[in-house]
């Protein structure tokens, strides 16, 4: 019998975050903008080095471009 508040599956890697979890998706941000590649990504529970949660660039090889400081990339969505 399991007790109250405890579940079967050990793979969640933040109990106190939902968000994270073995299915949660981060995206390649090659430029450092804090805007990841909708293309290039990988699901695991921890952050990888080089990966965000947003997948909103609009440009990942060039820092400039990215949805805060784009007027037409906001135009284009």
């Amino acid at each position: 019998m399991r007790r109250l508040g405890h579940v079967r599956d050990d793979r969640d890697c933040n109990d106190a975050d939902a968000s994270f979890n073995p299915d949660t998706s981060w995206f390649a941000d090659t430029d450092g903008d804090g805007f990841g590649d909708a293309d290039a990504n990988m699901k695991q529970c921890m952050q990888p080095s080089g990966y965000v949660l947003d997948d909103s660039d609009c440009d990942d090889a060039d820092a400039a471009l990215n949805p805060n400081f784009t007027s037409w990339f906001a135009r284009r969505r």
